[in-house]
């Protein structure tokens, strides 16, 4: 059996590292705010498979009057694959199939499985903007300082992708598919 292909709690800072903010973030609270994103992830999925069952994504997305489309395109930019995308002002979620299809199949899963763990981190990022809480402005650093004062505080994009990955991994997980 493969472990699960997409990041756990052990991958955090990993994670954390790949944001623009990473050097502004004091070392003392890097491990405290991911760990605060993931359970902040964790109990989001718990809630959701509560108020929705075991339903198929599609059909969460649905009831939330997202729209779901596929593209044919393995996207990637620079070093980054991406394999879907939220669209806050058009609710809805663009899932790359090329992408996709090359994860699944480096990691030995069904696509449909592949494309519900990836909707499950899309529909997380659709959460966090009803909500109004993203986690990425939970926690604020120092962008632009004169003196002594600070003009300006960038949130870290990290945390909002780490809560994400902790709802995707938690629905999974707990929906009792093998890989």
């Amino acid at each position: 059996m493969n472990i699960f292909p997409f990041p756990d709690r052990s991958l955090l800072i990993e994670e954390l590292r790949r944001d623009i903010m990473f050097d502004r973030i004091p070392e003392c609270d890097r491990q405290p705010i991911c760990e605060e994103a993931w359970e902040l992830g964790y109990r989001t999925a718990c809630e959701t498979i509560e108020r929705y069952g075991w339903l198929p994504m599609p059909e969460i997305a649905a009831q939330n009057n997202l729209t779901i489309e596929r593209r044919e395109l393995d996207k990637v930019s620079g070093k980054t694959r991406f394999f879907g995308e939220y669209y806050s002002q058009e609710r809805k979620i663009v899932l790359y199939m090329g992408s996709i299809r090359k994860w699944a199949q480096q990691n030995e899963l069904e696509i449909e499985t592949a494309v519900e763990v990836i909707l499950s981190h899309e529909f997380f990022h659709f959460l966090e903007d009803m909500s109004a809480r993203e986690l990425s402005k939970r926690y604020t650093v120092p962008q632009i300082r004169v003196g002594k004062w600070v003009i300006l505080r960038a949130g870290i994009q990290a945390l909002s992708e780490i809560g994400a990955h902790a709802f995707a991994r938690t629905v999974f997980d707990l929906s009792g598919q093998s890989v």
